[in-house]
């Protein structure tokens, strides 16, 4: 709202928000018995601390660096990437896991089509979307009517919302620390305010 009305002059009394909006019937959480069985579909294990990064694969959602933040972070923490990309990013992407010998640590899904688009979630412990910018993207709000907490940048939330935690940089290392911070934490989702609000 700030901006439209700093920007381009628009009437305050006439501009009102409206919130990205997700289906909380298909984005909920799930019991641990398909929490496991998800996992192994996906070549997971139950004890895994997964990392993923849902939505377009371009530079500036910053994925390679996220890609490069799992050297930091202790063997069994797994990055689960989902959606699709553009070739020569994927090319860079690749370059990064072989560098840092990352093949064993990380599943990329590829484009996962709209009805299916849960399940990532519902395996995830955490979602991480490291963005150079963005509005108010729809993953995040996915991720927390899932119970799974997301840490982000590019953009900040008008409220606060309980279980969305935003990086301090966007520094592989920093990145790394921040996943282990907030899983340290044993976050809570306030899925009921997402229902409501979103």
């Amino acid at each position: 709202l700030e901006e439209a009305v700093k920007y381009y002059g628009a009437d305050r009394s006439k501009c009102y928000v409206v919130e990205s909006g997700v289906n909380t019937q298909m984005f909920t959480s799930v019991g641990q018995e398909e929490f496991e069985k998800t996992r192994k579909d996906l070549g997971l294990d139950p004890y895994d601390k997964v990392v993923l990064n849902h939505g377009a694969m371009v530079e500036r959602k910053n994925v390679h660096l996220l890609v490069e933040a799992m050297r930091y972070l202790p063997d069994n923490f797994k990055l689960l990437l989902v959606g699709p990309g553009d070739p020569e990013y994927i090319i860079r992407i690749n370059g990064i896991i072989e560098k840092y010998h990352l093949q064993n640590r990380i599943v990329q899904a590829g484009y996962t089509p709209y009805p299916h688009a849960p399940i990532s979630f519902q395996a995830a412990d955490i979602f991480v979307l490291p963005s150079s910018f963005e509005g108010f993207p729809k993953v995040v709000t996915q991720s927390l009517a899932c119970g799974v907490p997301a840490l982000v940048s590019g953009f900040r939330a008008q409220e606060e919302i309980s279980g969305l935690y935003y990086l301090e940089s966007t520094e592989p290392q920093n990145i790394a620390k921040q996943i282990q911070d907030v899983l340290q934490k044993n976050p809570s989702v306030d899925t009921t305010y997402i229902r409501e609000h979103f």
